[in-house]
């Protein structure tokens, strides 16, 4: 609610959720209400900072997203070329050796 003018005077109010309710609280138009005022700017002003340098870390970190998801992306290339190599096969998201290979590979 903040200021609000009532009867040609400007008034401070702060309305407040508690419990699922809203609260209305009363400061005044003196000292108390500037300061009450103040208060709620700086916090608001805080909160928005915080807001920035989190956008800011966001914005830093897609970059590095991008790097990992191409680094994973030539890895998962290079072990299927591997093991398709050695005769190794997909099939239902598992790989899986043929009988020749898992006889090679129990001889040596």
């Amino acid at each position: 609610m903040s200021w609000q003018v009532r009867g040609g005077h400007q008034y401070y109010y702060l309305t407040r959720r508690k419990n699922g309710s809203r609260q209305t609280v009363y400061f005044g138009r003196g000292p108390v209400a500037q300061l009450a005022a103040a208060d709620v700017d700086a916090g608001k002003l805080h909160r928005e900072q915080l807001r920035e340098e989190v956008r800011m870390t966001r914005n830093r970190l897609r970059s590095l997203d991008s790097l990992v998801r191409e680094i994973d992306q030539g890895t998962r290339m290079l072990l299927e070329a591997a093991l398709l190599g050695e005769g190794f096969y997909l099939t239902h998201r598992q790989w899986r050796g043929s009988r020749r290979v898992r006889a090679l590979s129990s001889s040596r």
